[in-house]
């Protein structure tokens, strides 16, 4: 919502000083997709309410460990095929196999709001919030290496998106290197198994309750 309301704010703008104005908006759209919500953590332990507190840029509440939502989808194709993906090589160094598709939510939206507006200008697929199975709202906290050592502390709304084999994507190859449909039980043996397991990102039991809570859901 912001991002539109400045670009159309600075587009009016532009008419007076094209040169300076073009700057400002690639530097403020850029600074808008930084902000996040950041999670009263006390309210969620206790009650596990959900309550935004404020906001701040990511890089500042990964350094300072402070709890931030994020939205993880599973892209499942009939015949149990599931979505992974490699994140290109500006994005990740590991080039290893992982969630579907994974953002940080930026402020203002909720995680389905997030989803099904990402989902539209990163893949080019059209849903509705309707199409997002919940699966599951997981704390994450752990060391990431990054750019340099951050402490990550997420809460994961992870849902499911159900798609047939004639739905239209296209990648954004800034952001996607490949993806592989793979059947899920295969997906299932491989990330257990010690050799095959080292091609997939080291997120183990988090893809083990995934898999289990699909199955949950579409049997």
């Amino acid at each position: 919502m912001w991002k539109e309301i400045i670009e159309s704010w600075l587009e009016t703008q532009q008419k007076t000083n094209e040169w300076e104005t073009n700057l400002l908006v690639n530097d403020t759209v850029n600074k808008v997709e930084e902000i996040i919500d950041i999670l009263d953590e006390v309210s969620y332990k206790k009650n596990k309410n959900i309550k935004v507190i404020r906001t701040m840029e990511i890089k500042e509440a990964h350094e300072i460990w402070a709890l931030h939502w994020v939205a993880h989808v599973w892209i499942l194709k009939p015949n149990w095929k599931i979505w992974l993906q490699k994140k290109s090589l500006n994005k990740s160094k590991k080039e290893k196999w992982s969630i579907s598709a994974a953002w940080h939510i930026r402020t203002t939206e909720s995680p389905k709001q997030w989803w099904v507006r990402e989902t539209f200008e990163e893949l080019w697929i059209t849903i509705n919030e309707n199409d997002l199975i919940p699966l599951w709202i997981y704390k994450k906290t752990k060391w990431k290496i990054w750019s340099e050592k951050w402490l990550n502390k997420e809460l994961i709304f992870a849902y499911l998106l159900e798609i047939d084999d004639n739905t239209n994507f296209k990648l954004d190859e800034k952001e996607v290197e490949k993806i592989e449909f793979m059947d899920i039980n295969i997906f299932e043996r491989n990330i257990l198994d010690p050799i095959k397991s080292k091609v997939f990102s080291k997120n183990k039991r988090y893809f083990q309750s995934i898999i289990n809570k699909i199955r949950n859901k579409i049997t």
